[in-house]
């Protein structure tokens, strides 16, 4: 399986739960999350990995901030 499945997959799950989902990008800073998720009532950012991937040491900088 591949990280773009995985995004496939948040995306059609969010748009069924009725949410936004929004692909991000950063210009100037490397390991920030993939994509937003709105939800009612809940904001998430998300940073998606492929079953078995391994999170970067400057994504875990980004993610615990």
């Amino acid at each position: 399986m591949k990280e773009r499945d995985v995004e496939r997959y948040l995306v059609r799950r969010t748009k069924d739960a009725g949410g936004i989902i929004r692909k991000v990008r950063w210009v100037g800073r490397r390991g920030a999350p993939d994509r937003l998720v709105l939800l009612p009532g809940i904001t998430v950012w998300v940073e998606l990995k492929r079953p078995g991937g391994v999170t970067q040491a400057h994504q875990v900088r980004e993610i615990v901030c």
